[in-house]
């Protein structure tokens, strides 16, 4: 019998000989060059082993391909020989809600942004749902957070200023069979802890959602749900990290790190070598 990593070595190596494959932290990583896309996107396919594996790192690279993502073009030695207790890399809203967290103790915490401002990628441009976590297997570390996460949303948008609703998230019926289906994921909804899932009939619905389509017959009701501003939260969070002596560094981009015996030495800026 082949052992897991034996097996899917050969399955890849039938793709491909260029492709290395290895272990690492309980992942499979692919390595190596291909001049086809599509073959780098079946490597990855190939190499899913959920039964013995966490996931799949694909780093296969593209023969030709030129990574065009934006740099910063100021080059200066402005943080050389710098030694923050923490590092965080990018200024999203997670990484500044991290800022925010870690400003409550005595750390010297820098925060660096390859962009203008934070907020700069996804951040300022996603829906800005708060999602119940319906969506997510029951005992996963989505839904963990997710759940925690929606609950603490409001408070969090209270203490920063930010605009939050939550007025509910609906799962829209529109044929009387529907209703079944719906009633099942809101049992498993209540299973799973999500909060206050009920099945309203289409006036009920309406109480919540004046602007029904006509063909709307009901529907999943799930109040924990709510919408803000992305980008709003960021830059408070970064602010509020930043008045409580978190420093921001903004056009700054991490080029590269060196390693050693697993631990982090150095990070490498267009401003400078990091400790």
């Amino acid at each position: 019998m082949f052992s897991p990593l034996k097996r899917i070595k050969r399955k890849i190596r039938k793709l491909s000989p260029a492709i290395e494959v290895r272990e690492e932290r309980g992942c499979l990583v692919l390595e190596g060059q291909l001049d086809d896309w599509e073959m780098v996107v079946k490597a990855g396919h190939l190499a899913v082993d959920k039964k013995h594996y966490h996931g799949v790192i694909n780093d296969i690279k593209l023969k030709g391909f030129e990574d065009k993502a934006r740099l910063p073009k100021d080059q200066d030695l402005s943080l050389e020989g710098e030694t923050p207790q923490v590092l965080i890399i990018g200024g999203g809203i997670t990484g500044c809600a991290i800022a925010r967290e870690l400003s409550r103790w005595k750390l010297d915490t820098l925060l660096l942004e390859k962009g203008p401002d934070v907020a700069s990628g996804a951040s300022k441009a996603n829906g800005g749902v708060i999602h119940v976590g319906i969506n997510f297997p029951r005992h996963s570390q989505k839904l963990h957070y997710n759940l925690r996460g929606n609950k603490l949303y409001a408070g969090l948008a209270r203490e920063l200023d930010v605009p939050f609703e939550q007025k509910g998230q609906a799962l829209l019926c529109s044929r009387p069979w529907e209703k079944l289906l719906v009633k099942v994921l809101a049992w498993r909804g209540k299973k799973m802890g999500v909060q206050g899932v009920v099945w309203l009939d289409r006036p009920q619905l309406l109480a919540h959602e004046p602007c029904l389509p006509p063909y709307v017959i009901g529907g999943m009701y799930m109040p924990s749900g709510g919408l803000t501003s992305p980008m709003e939260m960021t830059v408070a969070l970064a602010e509020n990290a930043m008045e409580n002596g978190v420093r921001i560094c903004l056009e700054t981009a991490v080029l590269g790190m060196e390693t050693e015996g697993g631990r982090i030495r150095s990070v490498t800026t267009n401003r400078g070598r990091l400790y």
